[in-house]
């Protein structure tokens, strides 16, 4: 364990449905803020939070390819959701839906109860597989990064044997989901209910749950036409395949074309240089 952190202690904390914290981190994943249900679930001081990297919080039983996955994806500007296990500084555990997403220079988090208990068992199981393969590279001598990367590789091929393609499909199956869970979960609260300031994000979750369904239908559009495109795209190659090789051939015999008529003319000038010289000779005096 790193100087942050101890030992699990195996006591869990339920975070409230109505709990929604978040944090913001520069480049690097060093903390630079953070609201007050983010501190008094973490258990650190506030003091304590600001200026440390974000895997203060980070539980041993995370794999390291899921952070791999995730810097990955939001350095290059992309959100990243997923299911996170964390662990607090009294050695609590607490689990959260994350989504990360990139902000200026660095990055927001922002955390909210599990609601589907039966993703996050899923999501639990490809964790575990991830982990697994870390440890196994590790004792073979391999590094962190190595085995990160390792990790990464295979929490790809278990999604592939839970039913996903990869990490963007589980995203659109987990996040629209959660967020459906949720403001069904929160339905008929008052909006004063929500800890941490976030009255106001309460009320625009009803109305982003409103506006999902709609959102949702359009992103089925979208991969339907993606599907599309690569069906007809694979429906071209061939025949590119076929038009490159004629065009290979034609400029072969474009190329055989101008060497003969490099050779006719070169012969003919050799015919031509041969009369003149005859012809010189000719008036050559004797």
């Amino acid at each position: 364990m790193d100087r942050y952190r101890g030992a699990p202690t195996g006591e869990v904390t339920q975070v409230g449905v109505d709990e929604l914290f978040f944090s913001t981190t520069d480049r690097r994943g060093v903390i630079t803020s953070a609201n007050s249900v983010f501190v008094r679930l973490s258990h650190f001081p506030e003091e304590q939070l600001l200026g440390a990297p974000h895997n203060i919080i980070r539980h041993p039983e995370m794999p390291a390819g899921a952070f791999h996955v995730m810097w990955e994806r939001i350095l290059s500007g992309r959100i990243m959701a997923a299911y996170v296990l964390n662990l607090a500084g009294d050695g609590s555990t607490y689990t959260v839906y994350a989504t990360i997403t990139p902000l200026g220079d660095g990055f927001l988090s922002v955390r909210s109860a599990p609601m589907r208990p039966d993703l996050w068992e899923v999501v639990s199981r490809v964790y575990a597989s991830s982990l697994a393969t870390e440890l196994s590279a590790r004792a073979s001598g391999a590094s962190r990064a190595e085995a990160a990367r390792v990790g990464a590789a295979e929490l790809t091929r278990a999604l592939g044997e839970e039913g996903f393609a990869g990490v963007d499909d589980l995203i659109r199956t987990v996040l629209p989901a959660e967020v459906e869970a949720r403001g069904r979960a929160l339905e008929g609260r008052p909006e004063s209910s929500v800890d941490g300031g976030f009255a106001p994000a309460h009320a625009a979750a009803a109305d982003a749950r409103r506006e999902l369904g709609a959102l949702m239908s359009r992103l089925d559009d979208y991969l339907a036409l993606a599907d599309s495109v690569e069906r007809t795209r694979a429906s071209l190659e061939p025949v590119l395949a076929a038009m490159g090789q004629g065009v290979d051939g034609a400029a072969r015999a474009a190329a055989l074309t101008e060497q003969r008529v490099l050779v006719t003319t070169a012969t003919a000038s050799a015919d031509l240089a041969a009369a003149a010289e005859g012809e010189l000779r000719g008036l050559a005096p004797m």
